[in-house]
């Protein structure tokens, strides 16, 4: 039986480098967490990213959940339509995207995801596991033979 969904549900966000978790109930619909979203874009955010586009209202933006086979991302994205209630659609902490319009056409543009470095330039390992000169070549032959205890 599957685990019951929590009232509040939290949902990260993420365009360009940027994050925002924002929150809704099981009657929320797709339009209430777009209007979070757009709060969180006219915060100071915009100063902090670079390159995130202008967003003045809901319909500069879409709203998109990750596709997913057999429990892997696809790396594909689906937009959400306004008026579909979230309970059925999302479950806790699914990931959003942000697909932004195009201010001229209307259209759809590439969703643009940037994931960060996990370690600093300087810090990145060369590789994994000791040197292979500190690799024993007597490990290799006799690894898991022990010497049997004395009766």
């Amino acid at each position: 039986m599957p685990k019951p969904q929590p009232k509040n549900l939290i949902f990260p966000v993420k365009t360009h480098s940027l994050t925002i978790f924002i929150s809704g109930n099981q009657t929320s619909t797709v339009a209430d967490l777009k209007e979070e979203v757009l709060s969180a874009f006219q915060s100071n955010v915009r100063s902090q990213v670079d390159d995130l586009p202008e967003v003045t209202s809901h319909q500069d933006f879409e709203l998109c959940k990750a596709l997913k086979d057999k429990g892997r991302l696809t790396g594909k994205y689906e937009p959400l339509h306004e008026g579909a209630g979230i309970k059925g659609l999302l479950m806790n902490w699914d990931t959003l995207a942000v697909q932004y319009r195009d201010p001229e056409t209307g259209n759809l543009q590439p969703i643009e995801l940037r994931v960060p470095s996990q370690y600093d330039e300087d810090d990145e390992p060369a590789s994994r596991g000791p040197p292979p000169e500190a690799r024993s070549p007597l490990a290799s032959v006799q690894k898991g033979k022990r010497k049997a205890p004395p009766q």
